[in-house]
C-alpha cells in the first residue's frame, strides 16, 4: 500500500491528512480516518503488513491502515527521551525502533546528535520504582527535560507526565478529563496553565504554597 501525507485540516483540529493512492487509477483514495495527530517532521513510517507508525507528542503510535485501530507501543517520557530531540525515527530488520536524537546545550549554539536504539525488556527485567503522577493540560519541553534527568538519577521515584491537551479530543472535553482524573485522585502533582479553572483549584484546596519550600532550598533565589 501506498500512502500519502500532508498537512490539513482533519476532524480533530490541524494536522496529518493521510490517503492511499491508487496506483492504478492515478487518483487518491479516501481519507483514513481517525488518523494519530502529530506535529513532528519525519513522523509516519512503515510498520508491519497493513500497519504504519506514528512518530507524536507522546510517543510511537501503530495505526492499521485497513480497521483504523490505533495502539500505543511506547512513550518518549518512558524511555527517558525528550520529545523536542526527537528528530526521525525507523525501524531494523530485527524489529527494533531506532531513533535520531538531536539536541543542543545550554547556550543552543552547539547540536549534539546521537543515534538510539530502542530494544523490548520483559517487565521483570525492570527495576521497579514508585510512580508519582505529574498532570496537566500542558506540561512544556523545559519541564519535560527535567523530568527526564529526574527519573535517570532517581532510583526510588519515577514521574509519569499526563498531558492532557494533546489528546485528541476539544478542549473542554480535555479539560473534563483532567478534573475528573484530579477527584479520582490519580495525578500526584498538578501544573495549571489553563487559567479558566485555576480559581475552582483554589476554592477546592488542590493548590499549595510553595514559597516555604523554596525558602529551605539554599540553591534556588527568586
Amino acid at each position: 500500500t501506498v500512502l500519502v501525507a500532508y498537512h490539513g485540516d482533519t476532524p480533530v483540529g490541524y494536522g496529518f491528512v493521510v490517503r492511499p493512492v491508487d496506483v492504478d487509477a492515478k487518483d487518491y483514495g479516501k481519507e483514513l480516518s481517525d488518523f494519530p495527530t502529530t506535529y513532528m517532521e519525519n513522523a509516519i513510517f512503515a510498520g508491519e503488513g497493513k500497519e504504519v507508525y506514528v512518530a507524536g507528542d507522546k510517543g510511537i503510535v501503530s495505526y492499521d491502515t485497513v480497521s483504523g485501530n490505533k495502539k500505543e507501543i511506547f512513550n518518549w517520557l518512558d524511555c527517558n527521551i525528550v520529545p523536542e530531540h526527537v528528530y526521525a525515527m525507523g525501524t531494523g530488520e530485527n524489529g527494533n525502533f531506532y531513533m535520531v536524537n538531536a539536541s543542543s546545550d545550554a547556550s543552543g549554539m552547539e547540536e549534539k546528535v546521537t543515534l538510539v536504539s530502542f530494544i523490548k525488556k520483559d517487565s521483570s527485567e525492570v527495576t521497579a520504582k514508585k510512580e508519582l503522577v505529574l498532570g496537566g493540560f500542558y506540561v512544556g519541553d523545559e519541564i519535560k527535560k527535567q523530568v527526564v534527568e529526574f527519573n535517570k538519577a532517581n532510583e526510588e521515584y519515577k514521574i509519569t507526565v499526563m498531558e492532557y491537551g494533546i489528546e485528541d479530543l476539544e478542549y473542554e472535553d480535555c479539560i473534563a478529563k483532567l478534573n475528573n482524573d484530579i477527584l479520582a485522585g490519580k495525578i500526584d502533582m498538578l501544573m495549571v496553565n489553563a487559567m479558566d479553572n485555576l480559581q475552582s483549584y483554589i476554592a477546592k484546596g488542590l493548590l499549595e504554597d510553595l514559597r516555604p519550600y523554596l525558602d529551605e532550598d539554599k540553591d534556588f533565589d527568586i
